[in-house]
């Protein structure tokens, strides 16, 4: 037994056996869960799902990278040292919020988001060193999934009304459902084919848009473009010129001809406005107004539950401009980092998941979501990767 132990063989495979169960656990678990409890065939027992997962992943997926990467290794990099800075300042603002009477509501979500953090972050590693099989059974399962979203849409969407059991409202996590949609396609799409990128493509694209997710939506086509600019060069700017140019005179015809105010993606291009718009106006105001009168400090309570700014300001609205500044060192670093190896790494899948999903989160922290967007720690674990895969090969 002491000799299996030691065998460099025998640890790989323990040690990709438990990075394969953390990113099934944690990713098509949920996929399936969110379908199966939406459409009744099973009880929403364990609510969303993905914080519970986040939670049990976790301490595997630590294990993982203990094992295979060295944890202090990893803690090295700057950049991930400000990730658990922000982790930390998560949990303990949470918890003094449940000492001095803020609202449990806002508490719980900036603890659920602290613990999220810390499971995505690592799970990523674990992600990384699926074996070939394992990436193409995932593959597989993703154009499953997403034939089945396209097939039982109605109505242009995939989410149905909400369920009310026992008291408990369930209703499809779409826009958690999409992200795992986009953390799984910034892993899979630099490994594959062009025939294979061309299968994903077809029916990844039908389906987010019947998810609804339009901030994951809008990211999908950024993650498109890095990978197939990584690998076709000139002449996929060229295609794309084209192919932008033939979708305005078709979009153009077709918004013109057709009522769009009653498809939530599309609804934005409606004379009325959009109601989800209009509402997220009024709390990047709020923000702004809070940081006018705090700017030093924030107001952590200042506003209620989920009513938070859907950028990067609601970082300086509940911690202060010192939050503000962590934020954008922790995310626009690693984005100008990567942008300065372009050249020599372009063609690299490290340098293409890292620089996919840190422009990623950088486009969505301006424009549509709040600090606590689950794809920061996704993009700090990728860079991190790359860094450590740079360091191995040099």
């Amino acid at each position: 037994m002491n000799n299996l132990k030691k065998n460099p063989r025998f640890l790989m495979s323990i040690t990709g056996g438990a990075a394969f169960q953390a990113v099934f656990w944690l990713f098509p678990v949920f996929m399936i869960y969110q379908a199966l409890a939406q459409f009744q065939i099973i009880p929403p027992a364990l609510g969303s799902y993905f914080s519970v997962a986040a939670v049990v992943t976790l301490p595997l997926s630590v294990w993982v990278v203990v094992r295979r990467f060295g944890f202090f290794k990893c803690l090295n990099l700057f950049c991930v040292k400000l990730l658990f800075l922000l982790i930390t300042m998560m949990l303990l603002l949470s918890m003094n919020g449940y000492l001095s009477g803020v609202n449990p509501e806002i508490n719980d979500y900036h603890f659920r988001s602290g613990i999220r953090f810390c499971s995505l972050f690592f799970v990523m590693f674990s992600f990384g060193l699926l074996k070939d099989k394992s990436k193409y059974l995932l593959y597989l399962f993703l154009i499953g999934y997403s034939v089945f979203v396209c097939l039982f849409s109605t109505a242009g969407t995939f989410v149905l009304p909400a369920l009310v059991l026992d008291g408990y409202v369930f209703e499809l996590d779409y826009q958690q459902l999409a992200l795992v949609y986009l953390v799984i396609l910034i892993m899979l799409l630099p490994e594959r084919n062009t025939n294979q990128r061309l299968v994903l493509y077809l029916v990844t694209v039908p389906a987010m848009l019947f998810i609804g997710a339009r901030s994951e939506f809008f990211a999908l086509f950024i993650i498109i473009f890095v990978v197939e600019l990584s690998r076709h060069g000139a002449r996929f700017i060229i295609i794309c010129y084209l192919l932008l140019v033939s979708l305005i005179v078709v979009g153009a015809f077709f918004i013109n001809n057709i009522d769009l105010s009653e498809y939530r993606m599309f609804s934005i291009f409606s004379s009325e406005g959009d109601l989800s718009l209009n509402s997220r106006k009024s709390l990047q105001m709020h923000a702004l107004r809070t940081i006018a009168e705090h700017p030093l400090t924030g107001d952590y309570s200042s506003h209620e539950p989920g009513a938070y700014a859907h950028s990067a300001l609601a970082a300086w609205v509940d911690y202060g401009i010192l939050g503000f500044i962590l934020l954008l060192v922790l995310v626009l670093g690693p984005f100008f980092s990567l942008m300065l190896k372009y050249h020599r790494q372009y063609r690299s899948p490290f340098w293409i998941q890292a620089f996919s999903s840190v422009a990623v989160t950088v486009f969505l922290l301006i424009f549509a979501k709040s600090y606590t967007y689950s794809m920061v720690p996704v993009a700090i674990a990728l860079y991190c990767v790359f860094r450590l895969n740079l360091k191995k090969h040099n």
